[in-house]
């Protein structure tokens, strides 16, 4: 399991990490109701909500895992641009919505997992556009910086064959 980890590029890991958040985010609690005399919990699984993030979130980690593992996403192919901007999109959306429509509700309170599901989304979405060499900070995975630039290495070659 730690070598197939070890394999993977640390950009997709990164989107693996908060998809598997935003999974986590729905087991914990996403709305506290004080009735009477009690404190009623309700975790995003208990609606259809949370079910939805499951869903689109290991839709996310299914997309990071295409390819070839070890090389950044490619922002050129569509499918996994606009694949991991739809499968975060829509978990954030859908967070947020439930955070609209319960905020001011009396007697109630906005959970933590709501919050993480917010941010995990917005992740998802984000870490394919940002530059994958922050992420070699990340202890595990495949650094950016050592996979070599294939148009660095045709420009040499032209430059030796001029010679």
């Amino acid at each position: 399991m730690m070598d197939m980890i070890k394999e993977i590029n640390k950009q997709r890991l990164a989107v693996i990490i908060a998809a598997a958040v935003g999974i986590i985010s729905t087991f914990l609690p996403w709305l506290t109701v004080d009735a009477l005399f009690m404190r009623i919990h309700a975790s995003g699984i208990d609606g259809w909500r949370g079910w939805l993030v499951i869903l689109v979130l290991a839709g996310a980690i299914a997309i990071a895992l295409l390819g070839d593992r070890k090389k950044v996403i490619d922002l050129s192919d569509d499918k996994f641009k606009w694949g991991l901007v739809a499968t975060g999109g829509i978990t954030a959306i859908v967070a947020l919505f439930f955070f609209i429509n319960v905020a001011g509700t009396p007697l109630t309170s906005i959970g933590i997992g709501v919050f993480l599901a917010i941010i995990a989304g917005a992740a998802v979405a984000a870490v394919p556009f940002l530059d994958p060499k922050i992420f070699d900070v990340i202890p595990i995975g495949v650094n950016a910086s050592t996979i070599e630039d294939p148009t660095e290495d045709s420009s040499e070659d032209d430059n030796n064959l001029s010679e």
